[in-house]
């Protein structure tokens, strides 16, 4: 017997009393309901827009200031030691910023805990939340999109979005040994106040109101999608194919032959995607996957290029005009394009693979959430390949060597652009994590070079084993949040092989490796 069997006994006997113990042996919370409000309000009152004033034109399409968000939540404190605070993660970043914000706990307004810059909001309670005991804390705030930084949040007098994860409030754990805390209420509503006539995507299960037109509610379990609100004065055409039903919501008439096309293309996408990374939804055992559509959505405000990117197509060959860049939004199952790419074509070869760049991003961005440090290796990265995977199924092996070309040629065009100084042994080229990229030369170069990862790995692993690896990591991630570890960790599982070097050499500031080079040059 090793010396090391005592402590792997003592460690096993833990973990079973652990798992079978029913009294709490640290700190902790259940979220046992969330109600959240949404509606567009005005910037010189903080007032909610009543219907009337808002018109109804298609061209009223002037961002508004604010959208107002209203949070409920219910705690109960399930843990071993009354806690004198929580800390919560508030809106903040690139895209979006919060005005007007108030907190209550108990129906008494309260003032959070200054604290340094991007920390949690601390939530100081006046007397000690003790064990059993539950709190009612509501939020109130105003989203702004933030000048410059990106989009995922915008309205107008046609309707407003919130595309961004980071637009609710997320509660952080206590700190403590054994800390437990729910990620997502037991039970949400989400309640979108909009004018008449208005359509409204959200997550969950639509709720039909009584006595009101303006106002929508949806049951939001934590199965379901995180919170996102698209809504609109929309003409919806839906449109079936032989893979998936496509819905668009537009404010203009759609020509018919166009939409057809665009609906084709991107219901054979998803299910590619679906092939490649997983079912969307987790069916249990026995049940049948529902049927669901792609939506491809308007937006009723101009997208500035998201965090700086300046892609029109994911896998172009050259660096775009950034003057006629195009830009979108993913939302889950869905799209939202800009006037931009509607006016270029919806049947215009790069309209049809930003949209599938986004589309990709159901799977690794809402069902599996990305830690920050991954951004464009599991988001970025993987949906440029995603895109290479749809248009090799589409066109066959030829089309595989030209996207692999493609993006080559992208990673050394961005990569000369961005004029770093280099030396002998550190060449000119950028790390897929953990660093953020800081310039648009930066992400875009390193998202090719991403990319590019997911071609090799695939290789290695085989196209079996490497579906097999997403479709797990989608599976076992849903709701949850992934990074370079649990993408290795899925990928070694399926193939039985170690990938630590390969993940060694890519993810490091080390140029394309020279053997995948020589397999991938033009004849």
């Amino acid at each position: 017997m090793s010396a090391r069997t005592p402590i792997r006994c003592t460690i096993l006997l833990l973990v079973a009393f652990l798992a079978g113990c029913t009294v709490p042996i640290g700190p902790g919370f259940k979220h046992t309901s969330r109600d959240d409000a949404i509606g567009e309000v005005s910037a010189a009152s903080s007032a909610v827009t009543p219907p009337e004033a808002v018109s109804s034109a298609p061209a009223a399409r002037t961002p508004a200031a604010y959208i107002h968000v209203h949070v409920s939540d219910e705690l109960v404190n399930i843990g071993n030691s009354a806690l004198s605070y929580l800390d919560v993660s508030l809106p903040a970043g690139n895209s979006v910023r919060v005005a007007n914000l108030i907190f209550r706990v108990n129906g008494q307004q309260i003032e959070a805990v200054a604290r340094n810059p991007g920390a949690p909001e601390r939530i100081p309670f006046e007397k000690p939340w003790k064990p059993g005991d539950a709190h009612t804390i509501v939020f109130d705030y105003d989203l702004q999109p933030n000048p410059g930084g990106g989009a995922a949040v915008a309205a107008s007098a046609a309707g407003f979005y919130i595309t961004d994860l980071a637009a609710f409030p997320h509660w952080q754990p206590p700190i403590g040994a054994f800390a437990k805390a729910d990620v997502r209420a037991a039970q949400e509503t989400f309640e979108v106040s909009v004018p008449p006539g208005f359509l409204v995507l959200a997550p969950g299960k639509e709720v039909v109101p009584a006595g009101t037109t303006a106002q929508l509610q949806f049951r939001v379990t934590p199965t379901d999608f995180p919170p996102f609100a698209i809504a609109g004065r929309y003409r919806e055409r839906t449109t079936t194919t032989k893979n998936a039903g496509v819905v668009f919501w537009t404010f203009d008439p759609l020509d018919a032959a166009a939409a057809q096309q665009a609906a084709d293309r991107l219901a054979a996408t998803s299910a590619e995607y679906e092939r490649l990374f997983g079912p969307l939804y987790n069916v249990p055992r026995g049940k049948v996957a529902v049927p669901w559509s792609v939506h491809v959505v308007e937006a009723p405000a101009p997208i500035p290029p998201l965090d700086s990117q300046i892609v029109v197509s994911p896998v172009a060959a050259s660096q775009p005009d950034p003057a006629a860049a195009l830009s979108a939004l993913s939302f889950p199952q869905g799209i939202l394009l800009d006037q931009r790419a509607f006016a270029r074509g919806l049947t215009s070869e790069p309209v049809l693979e930003l949209a599938e760049y986004e589309l990709a991003q159901s799977w690794f961005g809402w069902r599996v959430q990305v830690v920050p440090a991954a951004q464009y290796l599991l988001r970025d990265g993987l949906a440029r390949f995603a895109v290479l995977a749809a248009a090799e199924a589409r066109d066959g092996e030829p089309a595989r060597r030209r996207a692999i070309a493609a993006l080559i040629a992208t990673f050394e065009s961005y990569r000369a652009a961005a004029h770093l100084t280099t030396s002998p042994s550190v060449p000119a080229n950028f790390p897929i994590v953990p660093l953020i990229p800081r310039t648009p030369e930066e992400r875009a170069a390193g998202a090719a070079k991403a990319a590019l990862f997911f071609v090799a790995l695939e290789e290695l692993a085989g196209k079996q084993n490497f579906s097999l690896a997403l479709h797990r990591l989608v599976q076992n991630m849903a709701g949850r949040s992934a990074g370079e570890a649990d993408l290795r960790s899925a990928m070694e599982a399926a193939s039985g092989r170690n990938l630590a070097a390969m993940f060694r050499t890519w993810l490091s500031p080390a140029d394309i490796p020279a053997d995948f080079r020589a397999r991938h040059r033009a004849p």
